[in-house]
């Protein structure tokens, strides 16, 4: 059958699409592991289009996108992006795992939650969504 595609040539018409007919155009697919088996259904990644999610999106723009959180956040993303770099050019093969690990620390420090290795249960978790 195939993937279908819009092509917009024109910022208004893009606009009017996304913005204005964002209730039928802004939904995504439902992850029946990540929201019903593992019960990650209500986190703000998963949620279908609507009140919720944009409650969620509204409260996720007033604490991370201001200036305060720049500050507070830069040295620990900077940090484990030189780690990141440090882990690939070490162990190029094992990319994935570099990945995950470098997403589980960059959470974590956000939410103030100590990492604790290959062996923590939401990396373990992580590993089940990807199946």
């Amino acid at each position: 059958m195939g993937t279908q595609y819009v092509v917009l040539n024109s910022f208004k018409a893009t606009k009017d699409l996304l913005e204005k007919q964002s209730g039928i155009t802004s939904n995504r697919p439902h992850f029946t592991v990540a929201g019903d088996l593992i019960g990650w259904g209500s986190a703000t990644g998963f949620l279908q289009y609507g009140d919720t999610h944009r409650k969620h999106r509204k409260l996720f723009g007033q604490h991370m996108r201001t200036k305060r959180s720049v500050v507070r956040f830069y040295p620990a993303e900077e940090a484990e992006a030189k780690q990141f770099v440090r882990d690939v050019l070490k162990d190029p093969d094992d990319l994935i795992a570099h990945c995950r690990r470098y997403v589980h620390r960059l959470l974590s420090s956000c939410v103030n939650v100590t990492y604790f290795g290959q062996n923590d249960c939401v990396i373990d978790l992580e590993d089940i969504a990807w199946l």
